[in-house]
């Protein structure tokens, strides 16, 4: 595709993707965790790179676009990088129907309770253990089936606010 009077990513990508300041964009992105599931594996810059490649850049020259790149990639990592680190830790912890409760002390009984700091102790036990106590018992599989199905698209939501860097050829 060849645009008339801008240019597109892909074009732009062809003459400064080997710049110096294109490069520290690709470090900042590099910061984004990578989604794995599976055999999947997803990393944002290349994502972000397959999905603008065909829009024009959103910027009269190309050093106005490093500047609000460098800014809009900035602006996602303070508000993305957080909440997708802990998305990607907990996503396959998000439906289990338990909780591990751990617990350890002593219990002592003394012989003359009135006083405890000198006191001779009667009975000591000790606790150690974990248990498994039952967490979301009043929902069927089929209801926390479409409560995952309904989990935010966090990584394609991080994707999609780099749209307003770029105009769509028409």
């Amino acid at each position: 595709m060849i645009a008339l009077y801008t240019e597109t990513f892909e074009e732009f990508l062809k003459r400064q993707g080997q710049s110096e300041e294109w490069k520290a964009l690709e470090t900042k992105f590099a910061k984004f965790p990578t989604f794995t599931l599976g055999d999947l594996s997803f990393d944002m810059y290349q994502l972000f790179v397959e999905k603008y490649e065909i829009y024009e850049i959103g910027a009269e020259d190309e050093n106005l676009f490093y500047h609000i790149m460098n800014d809009k990639v900035n602006e996602l990592s303070i508000k993305y990088i957080p909440k997708i680190q802990l998305y990607i830790q907990n996503f396959g912890q998000a439906l289990e129907r338990k909780l591990n409760l751990g617990s350890n002390g002593d219990t002592m009984n003394y012989l003359y309770p009135i006083s405890t700091e000198s006191g001779q102790v009667a009975t000591r036990v000790h606790y150690d253990g974990n248990k498994d106590s039952a967490l979301l018992i009043f929902k069927s599989n089929a209801e926390l089936l479409e409560q995952a199905m309904n989990l935010k698209d966090i990584y394609l939501d991080c994707l999609k606010e780099f749209e307003n860097c770029f105009m769509l050829m028409y």
